[in-house]
């Protein structure tokens, strides 16, 4: 029986049946051995074929009976390859689980083996500095030098340009006793700065550190006789205006304590900008000079030289905390919690700051070859913010003394006549080892490299200007010459002795096998001293004694080593 079906409707397909537009795409008809051919339906026995063709030239498929054997043959390949996958997944848990508990006990041994070098390392530097102070001892032994009177030493001590430098003005009566102290104590310590070194350069040192000793001597003889003859408690610590010798010829001296004193009010203004005195340092730039001193009034409050508090260092680093960034300053990130939140503070030491600031709430300036500034914008580095009005401490004796808050101004390039002129030897010996030193910092080993050979630019062709191709070689041929210059500049650097410093300290800046080092001149600018900011240091450090002394710096040091040794190796910082 024939269905007549409308022309409307299109016979039903099979899913796996796409349809046929080209005769040599037609499916067989198996009846007649070749392929259907689209002539009209009554030349086609449709009633005993099993295709049918529509009137729209689509062919419907009648499914066929399904056979199980082949059915059953599919299945088990199936069930066969999900258990050989399931085999598979298992022998990859296992392998990457003894993989994993592998490298557990690598990274054990090496963190045992890591622990074991530092041991050894901390027992080498041990060694080194007993051999180096056994082998300074010799040396001086050894060292035959002629007996000189304290006038001969004095006379040598003024011809000696360092000493001048920090003793510059030392004889004029402007100076303070303060002032005086201060000159003298610097003195001493370069003296114990240099017979400790006598190895590098024998008798030199030597005679050097004799001179020092004996004018220390002298400026402290000087001063204890000015702090004789002061007459009135208002004098006492620091030198007085002429303004302030007037009033101090109207005081009203009883026997009750300094703080009843009573002040006649002087008839005649004083200047807000009258200095207390004339500091006599040594060289500063002209920039420096022409700044006005603090006013005499802001610098009453400064307590004397007897009286000033002396800060323990680990008590300045657990209370402000922060790390150090560059030479001398100490930046304060603002997430952590201290006292000075995203600012900083300047730790000076005075032996190897010859231009720093010689009293509380003078200017002054830092010297450093290794120039490293705040840049704006930049999220890795401090805010530039973070170096002004910033609190300045100065070793002296046993501790630091606070002198002001301080702010940078600029930083200047020294010519090689003016770092010949300003920075002392001993000041150049103390860099030429810090820069060589296994310890220095990661971004001064990298100044290193770039001052040794210029990192290579990019000068290959721009994505917008080139296709891809070029733009691929010339990124390949920037990244070999990157890889070079890192191999070669890593391995000049880890190689670099102290002499080789201290030759570039004279070399000039082109033509040498090493280009000419220079030093930086960091200008700093008094803003005032804080009286509330000393009180409050004051008083905490009281309870931080009473608390135990926390070492901030230590566990700070301690946390680190911790961490680098937990990093896994691969990402490990290297160890200069």
């Amino acid at each position: 029986m024939v269905l007549n079906m409308p022309n409307t409707m299109t016979a039903p397909q099979h899913p796996s049946t796409a349809p046929i537009n080209t005769p040599d795409q037609l499916p067989i008809n198996r009846w007649y051995g070749g392929p259907y051919s689209f002539e009209p339906p009554a030349q086609q026995p449709l009633a005993n074929s099993m295709y049918a063709a529509g009137t729209n030239d689509q062919i419907s498929y009648c499914p066929q009976v399904i056979n199980g054997a082949a059915e059953m043959n599919q299945l088990a390949q199936r069930v066969d390859q999900v258990e050989r996958h399931q085999f598979q997944e298992g022998l990859n848990a296992r392998f990457n689980q003894v993989n994993t508990a592998r490298q557990l006990r690598n990274l054990q041994t090496e963190q045992a083996k890591d622990i074991k070098i530092l041991e050894l390392r901390i027992t080498v530097f041990s060694l080194q500095a007993k051999l180096t102070e056994k082998e300074n001892d010799e040396r001086t032994r050894l060292i035959n030098i002629e007996p000189r009177t304290q006038e001969e030493k004095l006379e040598s001590a003024m011809k000696n340009r360092s000493l001048n430098r920090i003793a510059s003005g030392a004889m004029s009566p402007d100076l303070t006793p303060v002032q005086v102290c201060i000159r003298a104590a610097q003195m001493e310590k370069l003296a114990k700065l240099l017979r400790s070194r006598v190895h590098i350069r024998g008798a030199e040192y030597i005679l050097e550190a004799e001179d020092a000793e004996a004018w220390a001597a002298k400026l402290r003889k000087d001063a204890d006789a000015t702090k004789s003859e002061a007459k009135s408690p208002v004098t006492r610590g620091r030198k007085l205006a002429p303004h302030q010798m007037l009033a101090a010829q109207h005081v009203q001296v009883s026997k009750a304590p300094d703080t009843q004193i009573k002040v006649e009010v002087l008839k005649t203004s004083v200047p807000e900008t009258d200095n207390v005195t004339s500091i006599g340092q040594g060289w500063q730039p002209a920039y420096i000079k022409a700044l006005p001193c603090l006013p005499a009034q802001e610098l009453q409050v400064v307590p004397s030289y007897e009286g000033m508090h002396h800060f323990d260092r680990s008590f300045l680093l657990t209370q402000l905390g922060g790390t150090s960034w560059s030479p001398s300053f100490y930046h304060v990130p603002e997430p952590e919690r201290s006292l000075l939140p995203d600012r900083g503070y300047f730790i000076l030491e005075a032996v190897h700051e010859p231009l720093g600031p010689v009293t509380p709430g003078a200017h002054g300036s830092l010297l450093t070859p290794i120039l490293r500034l705040p840049e704006v914008g930049n999220p890795t580095t401090p805010k530039p913010e973070s170096m002004q009005n910033a609190p300045l401490f100065v070793k002296q004796d046993d501790g630091y003394v606070y002198y002001g808050m301080y702010t940078f101004l600029r930083a200047d390039r020294l010519d090689i006549e003016r770092c010949d002129a300003v920075v002392p030897s001993h000041l150049k010996d103390f860099w030429a080892e810090q820069l060589t030193s296994t310890h220095r910092p990661k971004w001064v080993t990298e100044a290193l490299q770039k001052h040794l050979l210029p990192q290579p630019t990019y000068s290959g062709p721009l994505p917008d200007h080139a296709d891809e191709d070029q733009v691929n070689a010339g990124l390949s041929r920037h990244m070999t010459a990157m890889e070079i210059w890192q191999r070669d500049t890593h391995l000049k650097t880890a190689f670099l002795r102290p002499e080789n410093i201290l030759a570039a300290f004279s070399a000039p800046d082109t033509g040498a096998e090493m280009s000419g080092i220079r030093f930086w001149n960091m200008a700093l600018r008094c803003d005032g001293w804080d009286e509330g900011f000393y009180n409050m240091m004051v008083r905490e450090e009281g309870i931080w004694k009473k608390n135990g002394s926390r070492d901030g710096e230590g566990e700070r040091a301690r946390k680190e080593e911790m961490m680098t040794m937990l990093r896994p190796r691969s990402k490990r910082p290297k160890k200069w």
